[in-house]
């Protein structure tokens, strides 16, 4: 299954907000402003797992709504082929 342009910025745009979500909780800042949110948060070393799950859920579950357009011919797209014609 691929994921089309629309479910890839997606979930690329929502990971990206998730991590910058969790960086500022991490701040004393944030945690002074949401403290049980901040308090409920895994271990840091965890911030390099967790979003690309998130990344990689999010896009498998918006390719079934937003599926790749497939009217795009993908033939002769690379010097290759196009060197055997």
């Amino acid at each position: 299954m691929r994921v089309g342009s629309k479910a890839a910025l997606i979930a690329t745009s929502s990971t990206v907000a998730l991590v910058a979500m969790w960086v500022f909780l991490t701040t004393e800042k944030g945690e002074q402003t949401f403290p049980e949110l901040a308090n409920s948060l895994p271990n840091p070393f965890w911030i390099g797992v967790f979003p690309h799950l998130f990344l990689l859920a999010i896009g498998l579950i918006l390719s079934c709504k937003y599926p790749r357009r497939s009217d795009k011919p993908l033939d002769n797209l690379t010097i290759w082929t196009k060197l055997d014609q």
